[in-house]
């Protein structure tokens, strides 16, 4: 009987002591809606780099397309201005997401920096 409680403490401490993701995992995690961001966000630890680096370039996708989605189509040229920006914010997304899948740090064009910049204390 002693041997019983002895193994299912020590399984319960190695689960214990494993509870975050792998941050490659969370990082891509991240790109799949603000729920996976903040699951991803719960998880990271110090040191994860390519983590932080996915975070705060999700978040800057996520925000900016949520922001696009509120351009009036019925506005002169506003269905052919969303069209074109949601195909852009579809690209860096996809481009992120090779990054974070290939487990490199790989910034979306033009604004990849900004969001890096701005989201630098996640």
């Amino acid at each position: 009987m002693e041997k019983q409680i002895s193994l299912n403490l020590s399984i319960y401490q190695m689960s214990e002591s494993n509870n975050s993701l792998d941050p490659k995992l969370a990082g891509i995690i991240s790109h799949f809606t603000l729920i996976g961001w903040f699951l991803a966000f719960l998880t990271r630890k110090e040191g994860q780099e390519n983590l932080h680096f996915y975070l705060r370039q999700t978040l800057g996708i996520h925000l900016i397309s949520i922001a696009l989605y509120w351009i009036p189509t019925f506005m002169f040229f506003g269905g052919t201005l969303r069209l074109i920006s949601g195909l852009f914010m579809f690209a860096c997304w996809a481009i992120s997401l090779l990054g974070a899948v290939n487990d490199e740090q790989r910034s979306v064009p033009v604004i990849g920096a900004f969001f890096q910049e701005q989201f630098k204390n996640l």
